[in-house]
């Protein structure tokens, strides 16, 4: 019958909706589309359903509604555990104990930061708080928490207490206890909230005096809680409206004066007050009582396959999972089900029929037989099972795909040699056999369940002893517990995971005998399973043949531990042991100086060729020049008082652990020594990331190839020394030099405070001498001009590090500075590596990452102890690799990676007052950027006209959603709002088409250090912020075409009238500032100045430094500045402002594209619909 059924289900479903259009034309004119986006013909759809609507469909939430219990205190008692935060963002556990009777409440604090807290932590609370003075209660609702197991459990169960557990996921089952947790929770955060309360101490206060509230003021059944229990209410000590209120002035005196802990907590207790009343006429909690019914699923059975909805699972999208099996009913509301031999309990309207491609794809995949069943090995029997769960038995735990290693959650496997004879089976099948003996190979693996065959080798026949059922196998007497929860059952290892198909390998004759011993007595003797754990009571019920392999608790035979062999660990198993590995690399990786001496023969050889080297570019470059003893004890005579500054070999190794050692020398003086070059100027500029980004943006606009060079021993090339510098040799002396000889130091070379300024002065110099002209703004940037003020080449320099891009020109000019300076290397093909960025430029267009920085950063060091404490303040050595970490991360994000902009700067803020758990985000961060290498910034070719180009400069904020950090004490300042800001280059009518390629040239993530009092205030300053970052790349584009003369206010009016600049944001009231007519008030002042000025930029017509709104009628139509509104949902800064994955800035990052909805016509809500079913189109297509 069940084949039948199963059989007709499958029919049903080869023809889903989506190919039922084309049986009929007549259906196909006439149908309407499915919720899933595919087409139904509406005369059928009341008798079938979509399969993938079905997978697809959320469950609606069940109006958690049963008949009202009897007015009787302490029947039935629900508990939970919220968790609540004080402004710092610290957690705080609350136990919330609530009569379902007559709700009468009680919270209480049982734990600080992330996690559950203990059940012995639980237990003592309900003990102390409810019943040392109400007593036990009959029946207990609550969750499956952990925190609800252990202690707890034990000690209502001592108690005789009755435990009801909720279904899974299904927080509604707690009913009153659920409802009136949640009230609880609204009205501690309206306080903390209003009072900005942090500590413990304020906590506990908000926790009393909310229960007290709610106890004084809810009506049950005409009365209040605290009149059903206590049998009155209890006084109002600071009610102004009571009887005797005047009698009562000191307590009023108290409130006033606001200085003791009492007048804290009155008014605390003032502010429960207030948020009560709040949330009894909220007008949200009022539309939540008249939401719509939802329809009851069901009925099941026992013996149903269900698929069941969870809203945690671990892969995003998979919100349905099963098929699983009814094996029970609890109550009205609750399945238990097994689902990967697991039981457990789900909510009835959690739950839908498995469909029939469900059934067919648990069939095929989980449920074939992993090795034949005992009697079907004697019988020799082919025949296999036609229905689910036909032949369910468990299997040995696979490998990993490549074959080689254990399973992720595999135990650690031994071998049990006891009864092996001698000859036999060598101790680890990874061990080499003896000489002219065969290697026995592991035990053959059974098949994996999709997989068809003999579930068994062909062994030899067996023993009629070894057939027998052992009568040593019991089941174990269940404990004492809760009625309606059976007993935790072993999870069957073949559905653990796929095992990989292994060629059956020969074993030696004398072990099948023992082999098919040990099969029969016990699968958990076999390599692959785990070990059963002894038992301290005996077993007393016999056990039945199952299906299912034993339970760790049945009784086995145990190996004893000198007969256990251990195999090779498997990748990640010892944390500890790996983590001393990590600390231990790190130091031996620091230690990049060498010491000659200590160096063996062929490194010493190697070490003295980099000398004589660096001695060689000394005597090249003419850095100094050489005086004898005669010449250097004239020279002293001459000039009394010189000081002679000593140097010294700096001996390193350039390469990488996994690469050749390439030595370097280096002489270096001891600058730190020198007396009178205090007041020497030490600066030398360098191009900033967003003019490289602009050069990137230049010469991918133009289709120009890149072009990178590195000057050799850049600062022996610099200018020459207008000082007298005597040096002394280094310790060791110098190839060629007589002891007791100085030098005269001709040029700043390294170590002296003003070699790295010398150098840039004289390249600065060849550089204009070769036609280039600098651009204003930026020192270390150069641009080639036509007689037509054209671009006709760029160059940047970063340090001795060059990047250029242009024609045949420009490729001319280098030229002639390649032969002013001696280069170590010059970058001429399509692949190369730029100041830590790699250069990719490809067919359509050049792509920059920067995996190799975050490849050779090193997590932070914590063992599996260190991670659980995860509250605990960091340590000085774990603040130093934090910093050491951020660091790196920090270079990445500003470089090419703005999608983990947000979480950079967050952990930056906090990592002066760091904990563990900080240090653990800080690992996963680092983790996802070395997992993720090739995220990066993409110019497409001629995508975007540089020219004519205009400043995109996107602007969101998020309101008072995160905190700052004291600069001095590190405390955490709460209410901050959080900066986005992203600046990039479009082709003119981008503002008009809201898409289109762009450039990205500048990104930022950063906490707005003024407190603001509302949204418009935070879109404002990060909207000034976008403005004058925006201003500053306009004057660089300008600055391209243009050289400055005259005044500096000309030159502004000339790159504000060249260039226009777009402005976009998704707070519609501030772009309705910027723009309306007329003068628009807000109550801030400081922001009214902030509107202002920005006004005046809207409103700025041609010519004008500023503009007139009052004068003008309307904005200016050539206004070079504008503002626009976008929806939130396509705004790519969102992601720089909270904790979120956005797919349209990654998006932007891969392909250059953005897409903007700026359409006002839409509503938000018919929007959001909109999105949903394209998704669903999209998933079901």
């Amino acid at each position: 019958m069940e084949r039948a059924s199963l059989r007709d289900a499958c029919r049903f479903e080869e023809a889903p909706w989506h190919d039922w259009t084309r049986i009929s034309g007549i259906y196909a004119t006439t149908s309407s589309y499915c919720w899933c986006g595919c087409r139904r013909d509406p005369r059928t759809m009341q008798y079938f359903q979509c399969p993938v609507c079905d997978s697809l469909k959320r469950p609606m939430q069940r109006p958690a509604t049963k008949v009202p219990g009897p007015y009787v205190f302490n029947v039935e008692v629900s508990v939970d555990v919220f968790v609540i935060r004080d402004v710092e963002g610290n957690k705080f556990l609350i136990l919330s104990i609530v009569d379902l009777g007559t709700l009468f409440h009680v919270g209480v604090v049982v734990g600080t930061g992330a996690g559950s807290p203990s059940s012995s932590n639980c237990a003592k609370a309900f003990d102390t708080a409810w019943m040392s003075w109400a007593g036990a209660p009959d029946r207990v609702v609550l969750d499956r928490g952990t925190h609800n197991r252990g202690v707890f459990q034990e000690m209502l169960r001592s108690r005789g207490v009755e435990l009801r557990y909720t279904g899974l996921e299904a927080g509604h089952h707690l009913g009153r206890g659920e409802r009136q947790g949640g009230l609880m929770k609204s009205m501690m955060k309206h306080i903390i909230h209003e009072r900005q309360l942090r500590g413990r101490q304020s906590i506990e206060f908000v926790v009393s005096e909310t229960a007290e509230v709610k106890n004084s003021r809810l009506h049950v059944g005409g009365f209040a809680p605290a009149q059903w229990v206590l049998g009155r209410l209890p006084k109002d000590l600071d009610s102004l409206t009571t009887l005797g209120a005047e009698h009562r002035l000191g307590t009023h005196q108290e409130i006033l004066d606001g200085t003791s802990s009492f007048a804290h907590r009155m008014e605390i207790r003032m502010a429960a007050k207030q948020a009560f009343t709040f949330h009894d006429s909220a007008q949200r909690l009022r539309a939540s009582m008249l939401r719509k019914a939802t329809p009851t699923r069901g009925p099941f059975v026992t013996g149903d396959l269900v698929c069941f909805h969870r809203k945690q699972g671990a892969r995003v999208g998979q919100r349905w999972f099963g098929p699983a099996r009814v094996v029970g009913q609890e109550g009205r509301s609750k399945l238990w089900v097994s689902h990967g031999g697991i039981p457990m309990t789900v909510a009835v309207e959690a739950c839908r029929h498995a469909s029939g491609p469900e059934i067919l794809a648990k069939r095929e995949l989980e449920l074939r037989p992993s090795r034949k069943r005992r009697r079907e090995v004697i019988e020799d029997d082919d025949e296999t099972y036609e229905y689910p769960f036909g032949d369910d038995l468990a299997g040995v735990p696979g490998r990993h795909e490549d074959g080689e290693g254990l399973g992720e959650d595999e135990q650690m496997r031994y071998f049990d040699t006891t009864d092996i004879a001698d000859g036999g089976l060598s101790p680890s099948p990874y061990s080499p056999s003896p000489a002219g003996e065969a290697a026995a190979g592991p035990i053959p693996s059974p098949l994996s369940p999709a997989d068809e065959g003999p579930g068994v080798a062909d062994l030899p026949p067996i023993p009629e002893d070894l057939l027998e059922t052992d009568e040593g196998e019991r089941t174990p007497t269940p404990t004492v517990g809760s009625t309606f929860e059976p007993e935790q059952e072993q999870i069957p290892v073949s559905r653990q995971g796929t095992s990989e198909v292994m060629s059956p390998t020969p074993l030696p004759p004398g072990l099948h005998g023992n082999l098919r011993a040990a099969l029969h007595r016990s699968p958990d003797l076999l390599d692959g399973h785990r070990a059963a754990e002894p038992r301290n009571e005996p077993s007393t019920t016999r056990r039945d043949r199952s299906r299912s392999p034993p339970t760790r608790s049945s009784s086995a035979v145990i190996p004893n531990q000198s007969t256990l062999v251990e195999l090779p660990r498997a990748p990640g198993q010892d944390r500890a042991f790996l983590a001393f590995l990590a600390r231990r690399k790190t130091a031996m990786a620091r230690s990049k100086e060498y010491s000659l001496d200590k160096l063996e023969a062929e490194e010493r050889v190697k070490m003295e060729a980099a000398q004589e080297k660096e001695w060689g570019n000394w005597r090249n470059f003419e850095a100094v020049k050489v005086l004898d003893p005669t010449k250097a004890a004239e020279f002293l005579r001459e000039h009394p008082g010189t000081q002679i500054v000593p140097t010294r070999w700096v001996l390193t190794n350039k390469a990488q652990p996994w690469e050749d050692a390439r030595y370097k020398a280096r002489i270096v003086v001891r600058g730190d020594l020198e007396r009178g070059a205090a007041e020497t100027r030490t600066d030398s500029p360098t191009a900033s990331s967003t003019m490289v980004n602009m050069l990137l943006a230049y010469a991918a606009s133009n289709k120009l190839p890149l072009r990178g060079g590195d000057i050799a021993a850049s600062f022996l090339q610099g200018e020459k020394i207008s000082r007298k510098l005597i040096l002394k040799p280094p310790p060791g002396g110098l190839p060629g030099v007589e002891d007791g000889s100085l030098l005269l130091a001709e040029k700043p070379v390294y170590g002296t405070r003003d070699a790295p300024r010398g150098f840039w002065k004289r390249l600065h110099s060849v550089i204009l001498s070769k036609g280039l002209r600098k651009i204003p703004g930026e020192n270390s940037a150069c641009v080639l001009n036509d007689s037509n003020n054209n671009i006709i080449g760029m160059l940047i320099c970063h340090v001795d590090d060059l990047l250029w891009a242009g024609g045949e020109r420009m490729d001319e000019v280098m030229n002639q500075i390649q032969l002013a300076f001696e280069f170590g290397s010059l970058e001429l093909d399509n692949s190369f590596v730029y100041c830590g960025r790699n250069i990719e430029q490809s067919t359509e267009g050049i792509k920059v990452t920067c995996p190799n920085t975050a490849a050779k950063v090193r997590p932070i060091v914590l063992t599996r102890e260190r991670r659980r404490e995860r509250d605990a303040a960091a340590t000085d050595n774990e603040n130093g690799q934090l910093r050491s970490v951020l660091g790196s991360l920090g270079w990445v994000t500003r470089v090419c990676r703005p999608d983990i902009g947000y979480q950079v700067n967050h952990l930056q803020s906090i990592q002066k007052n760091a904990v563990v758990s900080d240090l653990i985000a800080c690992n996963n961060l680092l983790n996802y950027v070395k997992e993720t290498p090739q995220h990066g910034l993409f110019y497409r070719y001629n995508a975007v006209d540089f020219n004519e180009a205009a400043i995109l400069s996107i602007t969101d904020a998020s309101y008072g959603a995160d905190y700052d950090v004291d600069e001095h004490y590190g405390v955490p300042l709460g209410n901050r709002s959080q900066s986005g800001r992203i600046l990039a280059l479009g082709n003119n009518d981008f503002a008009s088409t809201g898409t289109g390629d762009i450039y990205m040239i500048e990104w930022h993530s950063n906490v707005l250090k003024r407190v603001c009092r509302s949204t418009l205030q935070a879109e404002t300053l990060s909207l000034v912020q976008g403005y004058e970052e925006a201003e500053h790349v306009r004057v660089l584009m300008h600055g391209l075409y243009h050289e400055k003369t005259g005044s500096t206010n000309d030159f502004m009016i000339g790159a504000m009238d060249g260039r226009r600049l777009e402005m976009f944001t998704d707070c519609r009231s501030l772009e309705s500032h910027l723009k309306q007519p007329g003068l628009s008030t807000v109550a801030d002042k400081r922001l009214a100045i902030d509107l202002s000025a920005m006004r005046q930029l809207v409103w700025r017509d041609s010519g004008e430094l500023v503009g007139d709104p009052v004068y003008q009628d309307a904005p200016p139509q050539a206004s070079t500045t504008r503002v626009s509104w976008i929806e939130t949902k396509t705004m790519v800064a969102d992601s720089l402002t909270k904790h979120m994955k956005c797919e349209q800035l990654l998006a932007l990052m891969h392909e250059g594209k953005v897409t903007f909805d700026m359409n006002k016509e839409h509503s938000k809500k018919a929007s959001m619909k909109q999105d949903k079913q394209d998704r669903q189109a999209s998933m079901s297509g």
